[in-house]
């Protein structure tokens, strides 16, 4: 990876993007069960406390954020950059449902 491109990775994962639908989803998701765990909990044992809430609140933004950054400079631009030099190109599978592209994507 060339300097420039590693640098502009670098600010985008400093400064990033506003989330997209399925982060907002799973945000939402977490926020709702953590409420939930704070109105409705089974047992005593089980009560949620400050470092409860601190670790998944942790392991939230690690995978939103870490994660998210990794898998997509490792595996994405990898990836396109090698269809791209293979020429490769896949518009039709854009037009499929998303079910029928999630299963091409296991297939292949």
């Amino acid at each position: 990876m060339r300097k420039d491109e590693l640098e502009r990775r670098l600010i985008l994962f400093a400064d990033p993007a506003p989330p997209t639908g399925w982060q907002r989803c799973g945000l939402v998701t977490l926020l709702f069960v953590q409420l939930l765990q704070l109105v409705f909990e089974r047992r005593q044992g089980w009560r949620i406390n400050r470092q409860e809430l601190l670790t998944d609140v942790f392991s939230v933004v690690f995978g939103y954020g870490v994660i998210g950054f990794l898998s997509e400079t490792l595996v994405n631009t990898s990836m396109t950059q090698l269809k791209t030099s293979l020429g490769i190109a896949t518009p039709w599978l854009a037009a499929l449902p998303f079910l029928a592209r999630v299963v091409v994507r296991r297939v292949a």
